[in-house]
This record gives structure tokens, C-alpha cells and sequence, in this order.
């Protein structure tokens, strides 16, 4: 569109290399998330209580969906349309982010704007009216910060993006516990935390991306950026759709029980299976910049081979991630909340059957994003939510908590069944690695209908983690020289990494 594609193959392979060096440092940051995740946790329930803890979910979940009517493609327009500029164009680059940022910003607060409007005349359950202005700044404050972020994504500065999401709970964590507890302001000071926590992400992007958006303004018309943002528009439908199916189970909990301390239930597994299926869906989206680089210059056989090695990690940090929740879940949760440490255990473990088809939708939407087939895309989601919304209209009455988590999980299998008929082959070839790392998984199953004690339950998951990392390499689905590449790109002038 912008006439600065044909970097040849050569430009391809060292983007592509490029990828594999930074989605390391981005594995990194993400594995550094997660002891903030696990501490807000772990402090926020006992510190609110179950039920304020459940009302703070439903403003998240509340926020979380206005904020998908934000979302036009962002993260799809820069990872698609950014990598077709020249390296040394950094006028048109800059350019290209006034325009996106203008655009944005205008739907935030529009979109700001209605949501005000409606929750003067209508709120949902537990959702108190101070928290309206609270909402409105968090989703112009996340719109901008988000496409500093976004654009740090198509420059194929992964680190960068991949760091935002430690630093939100990092942030968070902060944050809340600070305005909810030692400054006391209760659940209204939790609620202005998160505004804090948008505050400092926009301070972060800018240090990092500043001197671009704050270069030489030119003309943004709208002629000019109306088919980047048709592309984004075109993801914005099924955007918003997977934020409902991802967030709304809070809701319809909260609506059909009238009772947060089963949404404080169902939340807890959701974040299980959002946060370690998010964490791996990034990690398969983050190959989108190169991807495209590879998909401009024809080379279709490395695009498969990559996102194939990518689904294999995958889905050997699926089965340990499971492997910790079934042997060490239920003796943790029974000491940390006595009341309700079985319900959230049935709740993780129904979700925990979601990772598969997360992930496999992912690998559908990077197709979709390279074919520019976001139809394929949205209608699949479409078909999840309303899956998802019907088993819950008709589960959550009957099994409470539980029955939401079921339903969440059709939903999200259902979306990608969906994907099937359109990239059948395409996916099977890409999940082939993915599906050897569960199948070896499957052998340690037996491990977890052994009764145990706390003690023994830690020494067989050491164990069986160990064992099955090396059943992995002994059976060659991983190989050393995969590390060797990896390293090798991480070195200055890694330039071997990406052959072979």
C-alpha cells in the first residue's frame, strides 16, 4: 500500500532472525509476569475478601469489554503494514503512527463517551456508578499506551512489547495494594489503581517510542489511512467478540447467581487458563512481523516451518503448566482459601481443557492476518461466543461457577473448529509438533490418579516435568541445535541462527 515492500529474502531472514533472538528476551519478560500475577492473587483475595474481590472482578471484566470496543486491529495493522517500510524510512514510519494514533484515540473517546452515557441509565450487577469516570480514563489512557505498544510490535521490538505485560502486573500489584489497603481507599482506591497503572504504561511507551511520535507532525488525512484502518475494522468485530467470550463468564456468573463469591470462583480459573493460554498466544502472535516479511516474498514453506517449531514449545509448556495444576493445585488453593479451594480447583481444571483450542485459534488468526481473510477470523469467533453464551444460559443455574467454566470451554472450541474448513490442511501441518509434545504428555497420566500427600505431590511433578522434557528430546520432537540456533541469535551478528 505504501510502495516500500520488496525487501527480498534477504531482508526476510534477518527479520526473521531477528524475531527468534527477541521473542527470547520476550519469553523472558513474560516469564517475569508471572510472580506479580500469582502474589495479586494471592493477596487480593484474602486482602478484599471473596466477595469485594468478585465485585473488582466485574468491574475488570466490565472494562475489559468496553475496551475491545476500542480495539481496531492495532496490533494487526503495525505487525501486517509496518514491516513493508524501508528500514531507513523513519519519516514515513512516524507518519504512518500519527496517523494509526489519531484514529485510535478518536474511537477511545468516543467510544468513552457512550460508555458514560449508558451506565448513567443502566449498570450492570455490582458495577458502582463511581466507577464511570474511573472507566473513561482507562480506556483513552489504554487506547494510547496500547499503540505505543502496538507499534514497538510491528518494528519487531518484541522485548519492548513483551515487557508492557510485566510491568501491567508488576503495576498492578503496586498499585492496588497500595490504594486498596495501606492508603484506604477500599475497592474505589483498587478501581483508580488500574487508571495509575495505564498512567505508567503511557510513561513507559513514550520513553520508548516518544521521539517517533513526537517528530514532525505531516497532514493525516483520512484518504490516505482508510485502508489500514478498513484492515483493522476488519479485526475489530471479532475483536470484540473474543473479548466477551474471554471476559464476560464473570458476568453472566454475576447475573444468574447473584452471588460474587461464585464469580470470585469462576474468575480464578479463567485467569488460569487466560493467563497461560494469553501468555502462549503472544508468543505465537509475535511471529506475525516476520511471518510477514516471509509471507511478502512467497517463502510459504518458512512461515509453516516456524509456526510449527513455535506450537511444539507450546504445547510442551501446555502439559506442564497442567501438570503443575493437577498435582500441586488442590493442596495450594485448600491452604489458601479453606472455604472455596475446591470449587476454584473444579474451575481451573474444566478451564484447563481450553488450552488446545486457545492455541489453535491462534495459529488460525496469524493465517487469517497473513491471508487478510479476517472474515474466516470473525466468524469464527462469532460461532465461539455464541456457543459459550447459550451453555451458559443453560449451565450456570444448574452447576453455578462450574457450568460457566464448561461453557467457556465450548466456546472456545467452537471457535476453532471453525477455522477448520478454511485452513484444514494448513493447520494440520502446523499442529503436528504441537500434537506430538500432548501425546507424550498423555503417558504421565497415570502419575495423577496416585493418592498423595503434599510432599510426594511436589516430588512427582519434579519428576515428571524432568522426564517428560527429556522424552521430548529423546524422541527428537525437540533438538539441542534448536537451542544452539537460539543462542546463536542471540549473540551480536547471530546470523546463523535462522538457517537450517
Amino acid at each position: 500500500m505504501n510502495g516500500n515492500g520488496g525487501n527480498g529474502s534477504t531482508g526476510g531472514d534477518v527479520r526473521l532472525n531477528q524475531t527468534v533472538r527477541t521473542m527470547s528476551y520476550g519469553l523472558i519478560w513474560r516469564l517475569l509476569r508471572y510472580p506479580f500475577v500469582f502474589l495479586s492473587v494471592a493477596f487480593f483475595v484474602p486482602l478484599m475478601g471473596a466477595d469485594a474481590y468478585g465485585r473488582y472482578s466485574v468491574f475488570m471484566s466490565v472494562f475489559l469489554i468496553w475496551d475491545s470496543l476500542t480495539q481496531v486491529g492495532n496490533t494487526q495493522i503495525f505487525g501486517r503494514f509496518l514491516p513493508e517500510y524501508r528500514p531507513d524510512d523513519k519519516t514515513g514510519r512516524s507518519h504512518f503512527l500519527h496517523g494509526i494514533m489519531f484514529y485510535s484515540v478518536l474511537l477511545a473517546i468516543a467510544v468513552g463517551a457512550a460508555a458514560v452515557l449508558f451506565f448513567v441509565f443502566a449498570r450492570p450487577t455490582g458495577f458502582d456508578a463511581a466507577w464511570i469516570l474511573p472507566l473513561l480514563l482507562l480506556l483513552i489512557l489504554g487506547k494510547i499506551q496500547g499503540t505505543l505498544f502496538a507499534y514497538m510490535y510491528g518494528l519487531n521490538q518484541i522485548g519492548r512489547f513483551s515487557a508492557r505485560e510485566t510491568m501491567r502486573s508488576a503495576f498492578t500489584f503496586l498499585f492496588v495494594a497500595a490504594f486498596f489497603s495501606w492508603m484506604g481507599w477500599g475497592i474505589n482506591g483498587a478501581v483508580w489503581a488500574l487508571v495509575a497503572n495505564e498512567a505508567a504504561l503511557v510513561v513507559a511507551g513514550l520513553l520508548w517510542s516518544g521521539r517517533d511520535l513526537f517528530s514532525r507532525v505531516t497532514t493525516v488525512t483520512f484518504r490516505e489511512f482508510k485502508p489500514y484502518i478498513m484492515f483493522g475494522i476488519a479485526f475489530y468485530v471479532p475483536t470484540l467478540l473474543l473479548g466477551l467470550l474471554q471476559r464476560s463468564g464473570n458476568l453472566f456468573v454475576a447475573e444468574l447467581t447473584q452471588d460474587h463469591v461464585q464469580v470470585t470462583c469462576y474468575d480464578i480459573g479463567n485467569q488460569f487458563l487466560l493467563l497461560t493460554g494469553l501468555f502462549l498466544r503472544l508468543f505465537i502472535a509475535t511471529l506475525i512481523p516476520s511471518l510477514a516479511a516471509l509471507h511478502i516474498d512467497g517463502r510459504h514453506d518458512k512461515v509453516e516451518h516456524w509456526q510449527k517449531a513455535a506450537m511444539g514449545y507450546c504445547g510442551a509448556i501446555t502439559f506442564l503448566a497442567v501438570h503443575a495444576l493437577v498435582l500441586l493445585g488442590r493442596p495450594i488453593l485448600r491452604l489458601w482459601q479453606p472455604l472455596h479451594g475446591d470449587e476454584i480447583y473444579r474451575n481451573a481444571l474444566v478451564m484447563a481443557a481450553g488450552l488446545a483450542p486457545l492455541l489453535i485459534s491462534q495459529v488460525g488468526l496469524n493465517l487469517a492476518i497473513l491471508d487478510k481473510k479476517s472474515r474466516t477470523y470473525a466468524m469464527s469467533v462469532l460461532l465461539g461466543f455464541v456457543a459459550m453464551a447459550i451453555a451458559c444460559i443453560a449451565l450456570i443455574p444448574r452447576a453455578q461457577s462450574v457450568g460457566a467454566s464448561v461453557a467457556t470451554v465450548v466456546g472456545y472450541t467452537v471457535m476453532a473448529l471453525a477455522f477448520f474448513p478454511v485452513y484444514g490442511r494448513r493447520l494440520w501441518r502446523t499442529l503436528t509438533s504441537y500434537l506430538y509434545t500432548l501425546f507424550v504428555g498423555v503417558l504421565f497420566v497415570p502419575l495423577y490418579f496416585i493418592k498423595a500427600d503434599t510432599v510426594l505431590a511436589v516430588v512427582f511433578f519434579v519428576i515428571g516435568g524432568t522426564a517428560y522434557v527429556a522424552c521430548l528430546f529423546i524422541l527428537g520432537i525437540f533438538k539441542v541445535g534448536d537451542i544452539g540456533k537460539i543462542v546463536a541469535a542471540c549473540r551480536p551478528g547471530g546470523r546463523k541462527a535462522e538457517r537450517g
